[in-house]
């Protein structure tokens, strides 16, 4: 065998290695730790709370928050809300905003492409660097069923800086991500509200 192609065989099994290795590294988990900031133009003081973010391959992410009582869970296609202990499960079409803010989230995650969703009727999507905007299309109709006016996801690399939800006025509800820990093992209780 000549030394040509002796040398392609080598480069060709590096390759196949480096590949596999590539696809051994996916991010399959995260646990992040949180601090939420709950802003009210009304009051004074913002409210701050700590918490932590779960993610799990496919399509599952939690926060939640160290009073156990809040939580914001999307697991697969249902999206529930846990506050003070009352849980509301998202429906029509802010259950489509949801759908998109969870697809963004994970392909920043897994590091993917961020999903063409021009196309998408529930929301627009802007990505300047690494900060994305997600501002639903409403009606008149489903103006007051939608409680948030955007989404501002900030990011770096495959890591989430912090989600923020924009409600009316100059409120909004902001989480702020760090200390992040991939691949690690996460127990599927912390997914159950």
């Amino acid at each position: 065998m000549n030394t040509i192609k002796l040398k392609n065989i080598v480069l060709l099994i590096i390759c196949i290695f480096l590949c596999i290795g590539a696809k051994a590294q996916k991010t399959n988990t995260v646990s992040a730790k949180v601090i939420k900031t709950e802003h009210n133009e009304l009051l004074t003081n913002d409210t701050k709370t700590d918490g932590y973010f779960y993610y799990k391959h496919p399509d599952k992410m939690c926060i939640r928050l160290n009073n156990q009582e809040d939580m914001l869970l999307m697991d697969g296609n249902t999206y529930t809300l846990m506050e003070n202990g009352e849980k509301s499960i998202a429906k029509g079409k802010i259950m489509e905003l949801f759908n998109v803010l969870q697809n963004v989230l994970r392909d920043i995650i897994c590091n993917n492409p961020i999903a063409d969703v021009t196309l998408c009727e529930a929301a627009q999507i802007d990505k300047n660097g690494n900060t994305i905007t997600i501002t639903p299309k409403i009606n008149a109709k489903n103006k007051r069923r939608i409680v948030f006016t955007s989404f501002i996801i900030k990011f770096d690399k495959n890591s989430l800086k912090s989600i923020r939800m924009n409600k009316t006025g100059e409120n909004y509800t902001q989480y702020d991500m760090y200390d992040y820990t991939t691949n690690c093992n996460i127990n599927d209780n912390v997914f159950i509200p």
